[in-house]
């Protein structure tokens, strides 16, 4: 006789499997962006924080609004998408201090 329920790893495997992927491309992307920041202009880095702005706006709004506006919730999306929505806000603001500093 069984006291507790299976648990289905499966699900959750599989949504690891998709935020570790999610994971690697950012930290690429982060590297490269390091690198080729070394060499930008000061305006090149303006519209890199103005870009890096709207991605952290458009991650807030797909990832937390919308995920608010269903009727079903799914906290593992809005906690990724707050920390996603922070990350690029910080890694924007770095950038626009660099320019102005």
């Amino acid at each position: 006789m069984r006291l507790t329920a299976p648990l289905n790893f499966g699900t959750y495997y599989r949504t690891f499997q998709h935020l570790s992927s999610l994971l690697c491309v950012f930290i690429i992307s982060f590297l490269v962006m390091c690198v080729i920041m070394w060499t930008m202009t000061k305006n090149q880095r303006e519209s890199t924080s103005k870009y890096l702005y709207d991605i952290s706006k458009g991650i807030a709004l797909l990832a937390i609004v919308g995920d608010f506006v269903k009727e079903k919730h799914n906290i593992l999306i809005i906690i990724s998408g707050l920390i996603a929505t922070v990350v690029f806000f910080v890694w924007a603001y770095t950038v626009e201090g660099e320019v102005n500093g």
